[in-house]
């Protein structure tokens, strides 16, 4: 539950079981057996979790995958006047 990969849809109690939505599903209406309500899309709860890489960070895998794929193009061009 703390990892947001599940919820509880309903709590359970007397003569009635707990049930348990994954948070990567849209949650489906289940005929009012729920105790929060259907949605259209998954809620992801799970990816509050994750941090967030920095800017600089991410300009600089960025950059790492323009290079290599620049790299790549002239490789290519290379073998073709070969």
């Amino acid at each position: 539950l703390e990892s947001g990969f599940i919820e509880v849809s309903r709590q359970g109690g007397r003569h009635l079981c707990s049930l348990y939505a994954v948070t990567f599903y849209a949650v489906h209406e289940c005929k009012g057996k729920l105790d929060i309500a259907a949605t259209a899309k998954p809620k992801s709860l799970w990816r509050k979790n994750e941090p967030v890489p920095d800017i600089a960070t991410l300009q600089k895998q960025k950059q790492e995958r323009d290079d290599a794929k620049l790299l790549s193009q002239i490789f290519e061009r290379a073998k073709r006047v070969e």
